[in-house]
């Protein structure tokens, strides 16, 4: 791990060895993992799970441009409660 937080090689390396989010397991809780930039509700963390996140091409939420996308979308739908 690299001392400074200026993006060192070892910076890099670090997160090689996480994987990538959204393509391969990086260990932790799921809600260690995810981000939701702002958007807690529990109804619509259970809907992206479940059935939004393979209608946004099957990745996790990579900004926070895309959880408002998301969540707007889950609202226009109606706000589905998924079991």
């Amino acid at each position: 791990m690299g001392t400074s937080n200026n993006g060192s090689y070892d910076d890099d390396k670090e997160e090689e060895s996480r994987g990538q989010k959204g393509k391969s397991f990086r260990g932790g809780k799921k809600k260690q993992r995810d981000k939701w930039y702002g958007y807690d509700n529990k109804d619509f963390q259970r809907w992206w799970h479940r059935e939004g996140k393979e209608q946004f091409g099957g990745r996790d939420i990579d900004d926070a441009q895309q959880a408002k996308e998301a969540y707007e979308y889950w609202e226009s739908i109606g706000k589905p409660t998924i079991k």
